[in-house]
């Protein structure tokens, strides 16, 4: 099967990641998958992607903004030669489908390319194009829509996308060799992981150490904000640690690519967001044998077995995420236990290669 990725890639989060690790999977089996990306990349993901040997193609295919027209000039500026561009890329690969992440590209693609079966591989919730007015004349664009968890599939449910064929395909990642046990160490390091955004729940955690900071024995735990910090969100946040009087316990360590440099450095990792489409972190984390605390919330049910392979507390519950964490501060045994646990579950249920297999399948079977 030949398939085409519009990928995204001007900011290398999740769904980037996943997607570049599908492809190069899907290359691996017999298949030929190729990408076209932001040509207005400012990062590294075109690099990453040909260093896994896929065909990238970066593209000056924009989006159009009410909030931001200059930026919506340029996608009018560059529109020709874009579709100058994808048409050769599909002339060239004849895919059999193509891939969009998000509404508003696979609008646009489907006009340039109007014979294409169109799949929407959906990272996150419906946003204002499946669910207002517009909904109908995206969604029809889409002969299918492949969902990364059933939270977004329930929302996708709820939009005119529920024509078509709705699939779950749980992310997988790759699993790090060896065995990365973690160390007993005082303090305790603590790790909150990913874009510094509401969502993430940052503040909610910043208040639960303030509790356990009055509980705990000094020198007990710290924590590390892995995230970039040159945002007004970040400054805000910065600005309550002080309040809250625990910036002596937060080290702000930014955007770190390196997974073993990141889970190596901790011993509990804590997703605190509030509907997390689906929550890659737990799944690297407990890759690498590290015990979660995350909130019952969006897609983390799905990939956590409740006190087997991690601990849940309430969404936005100061004092629920305050007592799951402080148990397993209290308690390596339970941290090793969790951790060997969630490795076992994740190497077995999570991998590249189900997700591959289940991701043809799901494109298959909306033929």
């Amino acid at each position: 099967m030949n398939i085409l990725f519009f990928a995204g890639g001007a900011y290398v989060g999740g769904m980037e990641v996943v997607v570049h690790s599908l492809m190069t999977r899907l290359n691996a089996i017999g298949h030929r998958s190729a990408a076209v990306v932001s040509g207005w990349n400012d990062g590294d993901y075109p690099a990453r992607l040909r260093a896994s040997g896929i065909e990238c193609h970066e593209v000056r295919l924009g989006r159009f903004y009410l909030s931001r027209p200059r930026w919506t000039l340029q996608t009018l500026g560059n529109m020709l030669p874009a579709i100058r561009d994808i048409r050769r890329v599909a002339a060239d690969l004849r895919p059999d489908r193509v891939i969009y992440t998000e509404p508003q590209t696979l609008f646009l693609g489907s006009w340039i390319l109007p014979h294409a079966r169109n799949v929407l591989y959906m990272h996150s919730a419906p946003d204002r194009f499946l669910t207002g007015f517009s909904a109908e004349l995206f969604a029809r664009k889409a002969e299918s829509a492949v969902c990364v968890s059933s939270f977004i599939a329930q929302r996708a449910e709820q939009t005119p996308l529920k024509r078509g064929k709705i699939t779950v395909v749980h992310n997988g990642i790759i699993q790090p060799s060896g065995d990365h046990t973690a160390p007993v160490r005082v303090p305790v390091h603590l790790g909150i992981i990913g874009e510094l955004t509401p969502r993430k729940q940052h503040l909610t955690l910043f208040q639960a150490v303030a509790r356990l900071k009055e509980r705990l024995p000094a020198g007990s735990f710290c924590l590390q904000v892995f995230g970039r910090t040159d945002s007004d969100y970040a400054r805000m946040l910065q600005h309550e640690a002080a309040r809250l009087g625990v910036q002596d316990l937060v080290r702000w360590a930014g955007f770190v690519t390196d997974r073993n440099a990141i889970y190596e450095a901790l011993d509990i990792v804590v997703a605190a967001s509030v509907d997390e489409p689906f929550g890659l972190t737990v799944l690297e984390a407990g890759a690498y044998r590290r015990p979660v605390v995350a909130t019952r919330s969006g897609g983390f049910p799905e990939i956590i077995r409740e006190n087997e392979t991690a601990l849940l507390c309430e969404p936005g519950d100061v004092a629920s995420l305050a007592q799951a964490l402080e148990t397993l501060i209290v308690n390596d045994k339970l941290r090793a236990q969790l951790g060997q646990a969630a490795q076992a579950y994740i190497r077995t249920r999570f991998t590249i290669e189900r997700m591959a297999d289940s991701f043809v399948e799901a494109l298959r079977d909306a033929a």
